[in-house]
Order: C-alpha cells, then structure tokens, then sequence
C-alpha cells in the first residue's frame, strides 16, 4: 500500500511540475533528496552499527543472559508470563533493553522471535501486550534519534531526552489503557 502511496506522490509532482513548466526543478529536488539520503544514511550507519553489534555481543558473551535474569520478573509482569523457556526469556529481553536504548533496528529481530513463538504457543495475551509495548517504543535513550540528529549537524543530539522520556510515558500510557478498555470489551 506504501509504494502506491509514494508511486502517487512522485505521480502528482512529476504532473504538477509539467503542468507549471518547473519540471527541471521537480527532477533537480529529486535528485537533492536523493543524495541528502544517502548522506544521512551513511551518517547513522556508525552508531547504528555500533550499538547492533555491542547488542549481538552481549548476546554471544552471555551477558544477554545475565541481564534478562534480573529483568525477567518486571517483563513477565507486564506481559503475564508465569513460565517461559531461555528462549523466550532472552529474545524479549533483547527486545525490551533494544527499545530501551532506542534501537529499533536491533530490537526488530529478538521481537520478531519472541513473537512468533508466543504465537506458536497460543499466547494471544502475552503477544497482544508484546506488540502494544513495542509500539509505544518506550525509551530512556533515545539512540538512532539522536544519530540522526548529529548527522545533521546538531551540537547536543541528546538534548531532545526529556522530550523523548514524556512522549514514552504517555505513548504508554495510551497504549495500555486502550488495551485494558478495548479488553473489558472483548470479554
């Protein structure tokens, strides 16, 4: 749906460019916009790869192990797990600290995982509970933000913190209370 929305937009800049006779400039801001990605991309590529791959070391040196040990009882709490496998127990971890840290790309992966086996366990709660968290993207640092922002220059790309940790709480807050209202529906 996504590519017929942007396929569109290039449609009607492409037509409305012709129509006003500015069709130079439609091509030159898309070849500007172009190169401004790339830029960008190779900006953040650092940082993302960074954090990805102290992730992935943690996972390989068993600290992830370590970790989720301490945080499993808060996680199990917020999704209602009683038991769960090493398995399970790490991938949601992983995918909890990722967030945290706000690193999205690195906590799609263990997400994924534990998605799919709470799915395969027929845990529709603990997976409904998953995917709300997921989507308020609670975060204490918010990393690829900030990223972005000293590739674009900024001088204090952690500034935006207090925003980030407002905006995480009622992202939360908003997302558990719509599921504890449509459940009272659903029952």
């Amino acid at each position: 749906m996504l590519s017929y929305i942007w396929m569109g937009m290039m449609a009607a800049a492409i037509i409305f460019g012709a129509i006003n006779g500015r069709l130079e400039n439609v091509s030159s801001a898309a070849m500007a916009g172009a190169e401004s990605a790339v830029n960008l991309s190779f900006s953040i590529a650092g940082p993302m790869l960074l954090w990805s791959g102290a992730a992935e070391l943690m996972r390989c040196g068993g600290m992830l192990h370590a970790i989720s040990r301490r945080i499993w009882k808060p996680i199990s709490a917020l999704l209602g797990l009683k038991n769960a496998d090493r398995e399970l127990r790490e991938n949601l971890c992983g995918n909890f600290s990722a967030n945290l840290l706000g690193l999205g790309n690195a906590a799609t992966p263990p997400g994924l995982r534990a998605a799919e086996m709470l799915g395969a366990q027929g845990n529709g709660k603990a997976l409904s509970r998953l995917i709300i968290l997921n989507t308020a993207s609670v975060q204490l640092i918010p990393t690829t933000v900030a990223a972005l922002r000293a590739g674009y220059g900024s001088a204090a790309p952690f500034d935006i913190c207090p925003a980030v940790w407002l905006t995480s709480g009622a992202a939360l807050f908003a997302a558990v209370g719509s599921a504890v209202v449509i459940g009272k529906f659903l029952k």
